[in-house]
């Protein structure tokens, strides 16, 4: 819990995907080679144009695998940069990397809520954004307020 102000974006920049999403994958996303890109160019030139071109083409099971390729990728951006311990030695460089993670949540909170409405809004809910939010409008974010969340998938016993 706790709030998060954008970084210099020189900062934010020097956070980049340390993966191919190939690597992820096993070959099924040949084309999208990720290594070393920030999060917001991997949103604006890889999976926003393939989700809208999906969209376009009344192909909606396409446009819902890049809003998980997505959350696969923020995943592994997790365990390559271990933000829990990078904490205790770079408070600077852990703040790019919360930012580029929380930023990149929030996005593809609004590309899933045509498939979970419902999700999507809890997820915004948490960052202290709302679901009424465009990507113009998230572009031009200056902090977020990250609340405790409640499960959004309950674990069924």
């Amino acid at each position: 819990e706790g709030g998060l102000l954008r970084p210099a974006d020189a900062l934010v920049a020097s956070v980049p995907f340390k993966v191919d999403l190939d690597v992820l994958n096993a070959g099924e996303d040949r084309g999208m080679k990720v290594g070393g890109v920030a999060s917001g160019v991997l949103l604006r030139e890889e999976t926003l144009p393939r989700y809208r071109a999906a969209w376009e083409e009344y192909h909606t099971d396409a446009a819902l695998l890049e809003v998980m390729r997505l959350f696969r990728m923020l995943d592994r951006y997790i365990q390559d940069y271990e933000p829990y311990k990078l904490i205790k030695s770079d408070p600077e460089q852990t703040q790019a990397v919360l930012w580029n993670l929380v930023w990149s949540i929030h996005a593809g909170s609004l590309l899933l809520e045509p498939f979970l409405p419902a999700t999507a809004k809890a997820i915004a809910g948490v960052l202290g954004a709302s679901s009424d939010e465009t990507m113009e409008d998230i572009q031009k974010r200056k902090a977020y307020t990250v609340s405790k969340p409640k499960a959004l998938f309950p674990r069924i016993r």
